[in-house]
């Protein structure tokens, strides 16, 4: 059996419940590395990051500036010819989610964070 995530399964049963947020905080970093480790199969690389100064700081400040922009002003998507308004709620429980199943989460967050770099209308938030 494989087990796939982010959970002490001994925390999370036991009484205090509290140290998997402290394995949130590297697994949210280890999103970082694994985006420059990719390097092109994950969508936020970018040529150039492969430079000492950027390194993985390159992506994790494309993402921060992604995550200011949504809080300070609500995002939008357009799919099937629905609007969507995209809040920074949004975007955190994305985030959270993707923490619960690394192997598909995080590509998928990439590529959702990719979109939003871009501009795209078609985003999707899975």
């Amino acid at each position: 059996m494989v087990l796939d995530g982010a959970i002490d399964a001994d925390d999370w049963t036991g009484k205090w419940q509290m140290a998997h947020l402290t394995d949130m905080d590297e697994i949210w970093r280890s999103f970082f590395t694994d985006c420059f480790a990719a390097r092109e199969k994950y969508p936020l690389w970018r040529n150039g990051d492969e430079r000492v100064r950027v390194g993985v700081g390159g992506i994790e400040k494309r993402v921060g500036d992604v995550m200011k922009e949504v809080r300070r002003a609500q995002l939008f998507a357009v799919r099937d010819e629905r609007a969507r308004v995209i809040t920074y709620r949004d975007v955190r429980m994305a985030i959270v989610q993707a923490m619960f199943v690394l192997s598909a989460g995080f590509p998928a967050l990439a590529r959702f964070f990719d979109q939003l770099l871009r501009r795209e209308t078609d985003v999707q938030l899975e």
